[in-house]
């Protein structure tokens, strides 16, 4: 007979917020930590500037950080612009709205500077390789470096993704919550993003890469063949023939869903 388990999980929230010194005339900013479950974090980065006289960029220093093990990193930008530089890997890159940086590393030396033209909200997701594993098991985990292309040699990436799925860790941590109900939020919120995450990638991105390696299709080079065709539109067996793909060519995605190239729905 199985024992019922007492074990209760500690939802106790510890925050931890430090403030930028900004001067009064250029604006203010802040960091907050925020953990929970699994070793999970979530840093908030928030910038908001004066309509004052201030410059147009701000250098915010150097942040070294260690992880205690390989981390899943994840920083979305919001809004505003930041340029960053990697002192590991000698990488230089610009954050801008809806694109998201992932790394797959034991810590970090990063050089930043702010844009001020605009407020700069960023949120930044570290979930230990152990813990992403223990969430959604070694091939899922696998299958999302792999699409995302980060490696032990290639840790860094930045893919601009819809705006609904940067959403999700914007409102991860509402100021308007407070102690356990803030966790179990946000906990909710990082679980919830990993699983759009992975089928946004798992559908497009395999479907996207699968069709440029396999054949010459493009959509826009259909429409302009098309387009510029006096008289007779040429028949589907000659554009498959042209472009290099069959007129029923499937495309096998992620959990066996699948992809019918319609060379006849191809418009403006």
């Amino acid at each position: 007979m199985e024992t019922e388990s007492n074990e209760v999980a500690d939802l106790t929230i510890q925050t931890k917020k430090v403030s930028f010194p900004y001067a009064s005339n250029i604006g203010r900013g802040y960091t907050e930590q925020i953990d929970l479950l699994d070793d999970i974090k979530i840093i908030k980065h928030v910038h908001y500037f004066t309509d004052g006289v201030r410059p147009e960029k701000l250098p915010l220093g150097i942040f070294q950080v260690k992880f205690p093990s390989t981390t899943f990193v994840v920083n979305v930008t919001h809004s505003g612009k930041f340029d960053g530089y990697s002192h590991d890997h000698n990488i230089h890159f610009t954050g801008i709205p809806f694109e998201h940086l992932f790394g797959l590393t034991g810590g970090y030396r990063l050089e930043q500077s702010i844009y001020t033209h605009e407020d700069l909200l960023q949120t930044m997701v570290l979930i230990p390789d152990a813990t992403l594993t223990k969430l959604v098991g070694t091939d899922v985990k696998q299958n999302l470096y792999e699409q995302l292309g980060i490696n032990s040699t290639a840790p860094l990436k930045i893919i601009k993704f819809p705006q609904s799925l940067a959403q999700i860790v914007e409102t991860c941590a509402p100021e308007y919550l407070t102690g356990a109900l803030r966790v179990l939020h946000a906990q909710s919120a990082v679980l919830q993003y990993l699983l759009r995450l992975h089928q946004h990638i798992s559908s497009d991105f395999s479907f996207h890469n699968e069709l440029q390696s396999k054949s010459n299709f493009n959509v826009k080079d259909v429409y302009e063949e098309l387009v510029a065709v006096p008289g007779n539109i040429p028949d589907l067996p000659s554009l498959a023939k042209k472009f290099n793909v069959t007129s029923e060519m499937h495309i096998s995605a992620h959990r066996g869903r699948r992809f019918r190239l319609n060379v006849d729905a191809i418009s403006a």
